[in-house]
């Protein structure tokens, strides 16, 4: 993520960028396994039958648990991965861990690794009940599951430009101060103000300030 900072800032572009690439990685390595592991008997059965290379493919080559299987381990990783988009101002559940690491608050830390713990619990079930599913219900699940993240992603763009975003420091006093600012700028003016705390040390705020993707550090 670090090194995608200079070519495409900072915020949820690297982080997504990175993420994809990463897990691409482990998706590949269980396809290939897969399609190697087909029995050669297979293949000769299927071309007896006048099957076409397009049949073989959706009929029996890409409709294995191993692939889905590595998707599964993919997504799961990728959860534990994404908790570090904290570093690159993308926050997410990783937020709760580091405010927790720098206020010495438990609670916090356990809020963040708890949630990422179920979130790929539950993200692993709901793959998992897949795994023997045909390639069209496969396929048909994770357009629909890339549909709502693209809509959400769509939305917090909207939303974003009708607000002055304020980022603080991580620490007690940096809190404070940006939710000073808010209330005098929100009191004051027709703005509405969106804090983002524990944003990251002095340099990382800067670079953020002068990229614009927030309006004020203190």
């Amino acid at each position: 993520m670090g090194l995608f900072i200079p070519i495409l800032g900072i915020g949820n572009i690297p982080y997504i960028v990175v993420l994809v690439i990463y897990g691409l990685f482990q998706i590949l390595q269980s396809t290939i396994t897969g399609l190697r592991s087909i029995d050669p008997i297979l293949n000769e059965a299927a071309t007896a039958f006048g099957m076409t290379k397009w049949e073989k493919l959706k009929k029996f080559e890409l409709a294995m648990p191993s692939i889905v299987g590595g998707i599964r381990t993919s997504s799961v990783m990728l959860i534990g991965t994404a908790t570090l988009a904290v570093f690159v101002g993308a926050g997410g559940l990783g937020s709760f861990i580091l405010l927790g690491i720098d206020r010495n608050d438990s609670s916090l830390i356990l809020i963040g690794a708890i949630a990422s713990s179920l979130l790929a619990v539950m993200i692993n079930a709901l793959i998992k009940l897949l795994e023997y599913k045909k390639l069209k219900t496969i396929i048909l699940s994770f357009l629909a599951i890339l549909f709502i993240l693209l809509l959400s992603l769509f939305n917090f763009g909207n939303s974003r430009s009708e607000k002055l975003i304020l980022a603080g420091e991580p620490g007690s006093e940096p809190e404070i101060l940006i939710n000073m600012y808010k209330e005098v700028i929100e009191h004051n003016t027709n703005l509405d103000v969106e804090l983002k705390p524990s944003f990251g040390k002095t340099s990382f705020l800067y670079e953020a300030l002068k990229s614009g993707f927030i309006d004020i550090y203190p």
